[in-house]
């Protein structure tokens, strides 16, 4: 069980990241669609890729935060 435990863990984190990876290049790629190619709008482009990415990962992990909240339902040990 516990190397079941452990693929798991190694899938979701690489599925994590990969989701993450995804919408930093999809919002960095928007912004450059967006705006002329100077050398600072290069850089304003990965902050606001990074930026977006770092906003989806705070509110899935909120969310994850929520269902956990919701779903856990272990009783106060007796004293």
């Amino acid at each position: 069980m516990v190397a079941l435990d452990a693929t798991a863990s190694q899938i979701g984190a690489s599925m994590g990241t990969a989701l993450l990876n995804t919408i930093a290049a999809s919002a960095t790629a928007a912004y450059f669609a967006t705006q002329r190619l100077a050398s600072i709008a290069r850089a304003q482009g990965l902050v606001h890729g990074y930026s977006v990415a770092t906003d989806w990962g705070t509110a899935i992990f909120i969310l994850a935060a929520v269902v956990v909240a919701v779903m856990v339902n272990a009783a106060k040990p007796a004293p």
